[in-house]
């Protein structure tokens, strides 16, 4: 990447994350689809690339999406908060992830009637890394440095430290630098 390029990839960042609250030096490389701008927070640092297939940011009335410092987010990445999806810093996001708050259905709360069911804050600890198609559904806390494989769908909480992975993610081992 040369200077013109990361200059190109920083003004982008400016003008797809315009009306968020964005830290210092975020870049995005491709696309991003943004709404619900006011109810996202991204750190200082952020790389996007949504060249391949553009990446989606989404909040609903009065969610929040939060993005920490120095977070890496490949190609296809969507994120839809109606209460709260929380990424720390440091964190690395796949290409084709899926994080969601909110599973847009309820038995109680049908389609047609305007509900999307409930919701639950998901939180993702500082160095978490989610690889390639990982799901991950509400209320799911992913504990610091934890490592999600490949096409997992993680539906309940990860301790810090693990290699997770399946469907639904499960605990495969402790990692040995955590």
């Amino acid at each position: 990447m040369g200077i013109l390029s990361s200059g190109v990839a920083a003004a982008r960042a400016r003008l797809a994350f315009r009306g968020c609250r964005v830290g210092f030096g975020a870049r995005l490389f491709g696309r991003c689809r943004v709404s619900g701008r006011a109810g996202i927070h991204i750190g200082e640092r952020l790389l996007m690339l949504g060249g391949t297939a553009p990446c989606e940011l989404t909040t609903h009335d009065g969610g929040r999406l939060e993005i920490g410092d120095r977070v890496f987010v490949n190609y296809g990445a969507s994120m839809s908060a109606h209460t709260l999806v929380r990424i720390g810093s440091d964190c690395k996001i796949g290409q084709h992830t899926i994080i969601l708050d909110c599973d847009y259905h309820d038995m109680d709360h049908p389609l047609h009637d305007g509900g999307h069911g409930p919701s639950r804050p998901v939180v993702l600890e500082d160095g978490v890394w989610l690889s390639a198609r990982v799901t991950v559904l509400k209320g799911v806390t992913i504990g610091r440095s934890s490592v999600i494989a490949a096409g997992s769908v993680v539906t309940r909480d990860v301790p810090a430290g693990v290699l997770a992975g399946g469907v639904p993610a499960r605990v495969l081992r402790r990692l040995p630098f955590a």
